[in-house]
């Protein structure tokens, strides 16, 4: 019988990639047979991507064993299809001759990347992903009591931003770990195996090469570094006064029976207002100016009565403002935006493309904060993106590099949570600008972008190195600890042994989502950001750059979102910035008067800058 469905979806999905190819119909050349079947590729591509994308969006929003299943069967289908593709596309040696270099651009991306042979290997890869997915989204820590049982995301998270009873804090913090880690360990180091057998397969040295190459450059780690040594004074400054604060403050202080900061310099990390001490939610303990104003809107928004809906409308809204397209009806339909009741999902937000035409969407257990508002704004950014690349050939549907896709929502929401723009919106009505309410709006930023960097750099550092073998799965805990105290400095607030595998208490190794897009994305969001209020012809300091309704700086940002990765992503960042290197200029300029601040006030307070190991 035929499926009238299947093939109104095959029509929906190649109607804009068919329009890619300008094939010759009796050429007989190898550029034009690669032609020819880089369109068919296309439409098989695009069909896959459909089914697996809806798969595992199923999968993750009900983890039900029937769901599982599923997915587990069409990516069984998919990987055995994509390996025969690739092994048709290896038949095209000519490459370097083609005079259409996206077209070699397309065979090199599809022939990229380690591949698994072994039926028995794909099969098993996928059972421990799916595996490692359900136990670390359902896994949940249990009061002393027993009685009550709360989930890491968003339970655990949000006691951490918001709790100030240390030793609570450390309860959960050792009992997230405890409930993790270990029921994951032996999976992912099985995980490694074969992602490095997959790699080694292609010739790669193992695993860690094939992540860094999708940057297209020879020196990624060097890259890495210069950028770090760019914001490391920033961030040792930030450090600083984030210690002393703690150390006076009546909950986490010397006085409170808590972990005692000592000579070493390091913070405990279940002090930082965050489960992963990732970023730092203490603006409460922390903040320079406490009579001046404050910046969360948390409070006004359950004032006014927003719901999670109204939020994503709010963000909607904003970047139509700019310019681009409204969300689709299918966005609508299909994004869930709160967790059911009883329901089991993964509840780290996270954006899908499900491939065909407007059918974009999001998946998280939001609730009315602000940290919600900006992530809500953060996943959007990739359904835009989503939207601007749909006319690309499938090969291309993705980002510049994988940092572009992560600093798009947030290059918006930098300007979305200005003091400004928030004003403006009827959410922060009181608000007066003063040299000591700009001091607090980038403190409030800084604990959030700039706290963020050197964790940002170091799970995927700590990955390669478990990938290329220095780190065995017996040192796994101490190398992890050992990065976090070099480059964050802090330090676990209970004794830790390789039997733990604290690494595994974060989502995204797990998940093996590589990591390091997030630290050259929080660098790129400032590139972009002030990219985009040059356009709109801001002329005073950065932070207070606020875009909104300015159309003409939309269509610069959409313009590059539309080129995918059809380009290297240097030519695409010169295109939009000027510039070839991702730089932290921009973020420098948008913090300057928090870092002058930071340092005379650390001189002030007589405070050493660095810590034990830095």
């Amino acid at each position: 019988m035929i499926n009238i469905r299947r093939i109104i979806v095959v029509l929906t999905l190649l109607s804009p990639i068919c329009e890619s190819f300008k094939c010759k119909k009796h050429d007989t050349s190898e550029e034009n047979r690669a032609c020819l079947w880089l369109k068919s590729y296309n439409t098989i591509s695009a069909l896959q991507s459909r089914e697996a994308s809806l798969a595992n969006f199923n999968f993750q929003s009900n983890m039900t064993p029937e769901n599982k299943e599923i997915l587990a069967n069409i990516s069984r289908t998919h990987v055995a299809v994509e390996n025969r593709l690739r092994d048709e596309a290896e038949k095209f040696t000519g490459v370097n001759g083609y005079k259409d270099r996206s077209l070699a651009r397309m065979l090199d991306d599809i022939t990229y990347g380690g591949k698994l042979n072994d039926p028995k290997d794909i099969a098993r890869a996928i059972e421990i992903d799916s595996n490692m997915t359900r136990l670390f989204s359902t896994a949940v820590v249990c009061n002393k009591s027993g009685h009550k049982c709360i989930p890491g995301e968003p339970d655990i998270e949000l006691m951490f931003n918001t709790d100030k009873d240390c030793k609570k804090l450390l309860y959960y913090w050792q009992g997230w770990r405890d409930a993790t880690g270990p029921k994951l360990k032996d999976l992912y180091v099985e995980s490694v195996a074969l992602s490095n057998k997959g790699a080694t397969s292609q010739n790669y040295t193992d695993a860690s090469e094939v992540w860094r190459g999708v940057y297209e450059v020879d020196n990624l780690k060097e890259m890495v570094e210069d950028i770090w040594k760019q914001v490391k004074p920033l961030y040792q400054q930030l450090h600083a006064y984030v210690r002393r604060k703690l150390k006076e403050d009546n909950n986490f202080g010397d006085d409170s029976g808590c972990t005692n900061i000592g000579d070493d310099g390091l913070i405990p990390a279940h002090l930082l207002g965050n489960l992963w001490a990732q970023q730092w939610g203490i603006m409460d303990i922390v903040k320079p100016y406490p009579d001046a104003a404050e910046i969360d809107v948390t409070d006004e928004l359950v004032k006014q009565g927003y719901t999670v809906h109204k939020m994503f409308e709010l963000s909607d809204e904003f970047y139509q403002s700019i310019g681009m397209p409204k969300m689709t009806p299918e966005f609508w339909n299909y994004t869930i935006m709160e967790k059911p009741e009883g329901v089991d999902m993964v509840c780290h937000a996270s954006a899908f493309d499900l491939t065909a035409k407007g059918d974009v969407r999001i998946m998280m257990c939001g609730s009315v904060n602000q940290k919600n508002l900006e992530t809500i704004h953060h996943e959007m950014g990739h359904c835009q993106y989503y939207l601007a690349y749909r006319p690309q050939p499938m090969v291309f549907r993705g980002g510049a590099n994988p940092g572009f896709h992560e600093a798009v929502g947030d290059t918006i929401a930098l300007s979305v949570v200005t003091p400004d723009h928030l004003k403006t919106i009827g959410l922060l009505p009181s608000y007066t600008q003063s040299r000591e309410s700009s001091i607090n709006y980038l403190m409030e930023r800084a604990l959030h972008k700039v706290a963020f960097l050197p964790f940002g750099m170091l799970v995927d550092l700590w990955r390669w190195s478990v990938f290329d073998g220095s780190t065995p799965p017996e040192l796994y805990n101490t190398k992890w600890w050992q990065l976090r105290t070099k480059y964050q400095g802090i330090k676990p607030p209970v004794k830790r042994t390789d039997k733990d595998f604290d690494a595994g208490s974060k989502y995204h190794v797990p998940a093996g989502v590589p990591y390091i897009r997030y630290f050259f994305s929080f660098v790129l969001q400032f590139q972009f950001y002030e990219t985009l209020c040059d356009k709109a012809g801001h002329t005073d300091e950065l932070h207070r750059c606020d875009f909104f309704n300015n159309k003409p700086a939309g269509k610069k940002f959409e313009e590059i979102l539309a080129m995918g990765s059809s380009k290297p992503w240097p030519d695409v960042l010169e295109k939009f910035t000027g510039n070839r290197k991702i730089s932290a200029d921009g973020m420098l300029k948008y913090f300057k008067p928090l870092h002058d601040w930071l340092k005379e006030d650390n001189v002030k307070h007589g405070q050493n800058v660095g810590w034990q190991g830095d």
